[in-house]
């Protein structure tokens, strides 16, 4: 069996609020690569249960297993995916309300028990769909590169706070957002609300590159495994720095088939991700609002004018400037202030 070009971690934890009502984590997610003639397809769906709702993660839990086995099921039948457009997600809504309903009935519940948000990305070789109800984020680049990253579905701005649309409701057709790309995709971030806060430059309503792309970076490794560092990445999204910015539940889902030069390589594995996720000075660009330090903003100076060589002396060579751009944005970061 072939790898896979994706590389990809992914993690939901509890928040600290529902930890104090005594409820889980109504947080679920869920992805799928699925080999086609044309390539890989890589199908991921996350759902954040309403905390207002006693059954909400279930609904969420069916709604990530329903969207696959649809996309499988396109697949299978269609042997492509032209026909993944709004009128699709119309369909796909409709028939998660029917088998939600049937649910309900069945538990004697109602519907609006099993409310939650809603976020889908099914990304091909060359262009990308994505769907969205309620809040959360997709950011997507096409390069993996600084100043590159972009919402997948421009966020819409909230009327009150706290209050969002669900698949449940009944014009959740009226707030299916649909935006295709015909880009190649190569980073993937994609979260819950409760990651937001840090994930979301709330100023300027952008991705936070500062806390996104160190955390994306290490996908880049060329002997990558996973398993470990969703536990990582769980520990990280727990940690006590988070839970100061957050006290809902979070899910971070990040993947990249982004292939790094040989100079990139000896970069990304220089500081391993474990160190990386578990670095005060990382979680410090957690504070997005704040004035960069001097150390800061002569690294950010020293970027502009494309002075520094940041290879070896014993290589004796200068990376592009582009790959100097993205590696001391990274240095910075990573870096003791």
């Amino acid at each position: 069996m072939n790898q896979s070009k994706w590389k990809i971690i992914n993690a939901s934890v509890i928040g600290t609020s529902h930890i104090e009502r005594g409820t889980e984590c109504q947080d679920r997610h869920d992805f799928k690569i699925i080999n086609t003639d044309e390539g890989e397809v890589l199908v991921v769906v996350l759902a954040d249960g309403a905390g207002s709702s006693d059954c909400s993660q279930f609904g969420a839990e069916i709604a990530c297993e329903l969207f696959i086995g649809e996309i499988e099921k396109q697949i299978s039948e269609n042997g492509n995916l032209k026909n993944l457009n709004m009128e699709f997600g119309l369909i796909w809504l409709d028939y998660f309300q029917q088998q939600i309903t049937e649910l309900a009935e069945e538990h004697g519940k109602q519907v609006r028990d099993y409310a939650c948000t809603f976020l889908a990305a099914v990304v091909w070789e060359s262009g990308a769909v994505f769907y969205q109800v309620g809040d959360g984020g997709i950011i997507c680049s096409p390069t993996g590169e600084v100043e590159s990253y972009y919402f997948g579905i421009t966020p819409k701005k909230k009327i009150y706070a706290n209050a969002t649309n669900f698949i449940t409701d009944e014009n959740a057709g009226k707030s299916l957002l649909f935006e295709p790309t015909q880009e190649t995709i190569e980073d993937l971030i994609m979260f819950t609300d409760g990651i937001e806060p840090i994930a979301v430059n709330m100023q300027n309503q952008v991705p936070h590159e500062p806390f996104l792309v160190p955390m994306i970076a290490p996908l880049r490794k060329a002997h990558f495994a996973d398993a470990n560092l969703n536990e990582k990445l769980e520990a990280f999204l727990n940690s006590q720095r988070i839970n100061e910015k957050t006290d809902d539940d979070k899910t971070l889902f990040l993947a990249s088939r982004h292939k790094p030069l040989p100079s990139e390589l000896e970069f990304f594995q220089s500081a391993p991700l474990e160190e990386k996720i578990q670095d005060d000075s990382l979680i410090r660009s957690l504070d997005n609002g704040e004035k960069p330090s001097e150390s800061e903003q002569q690294i950010q100076q020293t970027v502009k004018t494309n002075n520094v060589d940041i290879a070896s002396e014993e290589q004796g060579t200068l990376l592009d400037s582009e790959l100097k751009n993205r590696s001391l944005q990274l240095i910075s970061l990573i870096s003791e202030h």
